[in-house]
């Protein structure tokens, strides 16, 4: 007879009962990042915020890893260009551009804050609001990859929704912190 051999029922037992476990513990160390690191990784996330709303470029270049990175609005269903490819998703340029040489002044909020870390690699995903200071502006969602680059904390990658600014949207950006 060939393939495996049987186990007894104690060891498949066994087996079944620790599989959780060890699922588990393989999925918190992927997830939780350690406070010393969640705390870095949220302070990279709050130089980029105060960046964007004291229209500080510098301060602003020093939270990426490069301005060649994937930095991409993802626009709703059936409204992406079937012939995107990986070179059109790099839009720092544009972003400062609009943020920066616009003449407008912007107020960028972050809630729902998510981090997830292993190593030097870290995923973030957040709930934002960016309002103009006449109040109009767009919300939506972003998932920025990070790494840790001699100890600082640089984004590697974001893509983002956009959609119209709700009620709450705006509370949410009065709420969050001004420079």
């Amino acid at each position: 007879m060939t393939g495996p051999h049987p186990q007894p029922a104690s060891r498949r037992r066994i087996g079944a009962a620790l599989l959780p476990l060890l699922l588990s513990a393989a999925s918190t160390h992927a997830t939780d990042a350690p406070a010393p690191a969640h705390a870095a990784i949220a302070q990279a996330l709050e130089t980029y915020r105060t960046a964007v709303s004291t229209g500080d470029e510098a301060l602003f270049a020093t939270t990426l890893l490069d301005d060649d990175i994937p930095f991409h609005a993802v626009r709703a269903p059936g409204e992406v260009d079937p012939a995107l490819d990986s070179r059109a998703t790099r839009g720092v340029a544009a972003f400062r551009r609009s943020v920066f040489h616009s003449g407008r002044r912007y107020r960028q909020g972050f809630s729902d804050i998510r981090i997830a870390q292993d190593g030097a690699l870290a995923q973030a995903t957040l709930r934002f609001v960016t309002l103009r200071d006449d109040g109009s502006g767009g919300a939506g969602w972003k998932t920025l990859t990070l790494i840790d680059v001699g100890g600082q904390w640089k984004i590697a990658s974001e893509f983002y929704t956009v959609g119209d600014v709700t009620d709450a949207d705006r509370s949410a950006a009065a709420q969050a912190s001004t420079p």
